[in-house]
C-alpha cells in the first residue's frame, strides 16, 4: 500500500504529468491534445504518460493511428 502511494506521488511530481492528469480528469484526450500546452515532442509526452500508466493513474488505447488516454 505504501509503495503504491509513493509511486503515485512520484508520478505526479512533474508539472507535465500533473497537467496531463488534470486534463484527463475531464475525459479522454489524444496524446497530441495532451502535448499541445507544452513545448515538447509527442514522444516526450508519451514517456510521461507511460510513467502515469505504470502508476495506475492513466490507461491508454490505440484506435487506428490515434492513441487515446
Amino acid at each position: 500500500m505504501v509503495h503504491n502511494s509513493i509511486a503515485t506521488l512520484a508520478s505526479l511530481a512533474d508539472p507535465v504529468r500533473m497537467g496531463s492528469g488534470a486534463q484527463l480528469a475531464g475525459g479522454d484526450a489524444t496524446v497530441g491534445a495532451l502535448a499541445a500546452p507544452y513545448d515538447m515532442s509527442l514522444q516526450a509526452v508519451r514517456k510521461h504518460l507511460a510513467l502515469l500508466e505504470s502508476a495506475g493513474l492513466v490507461a491508454s488505447r490505440k484506435t487506428g493511428r490515434v492513441r487515446l488516454c
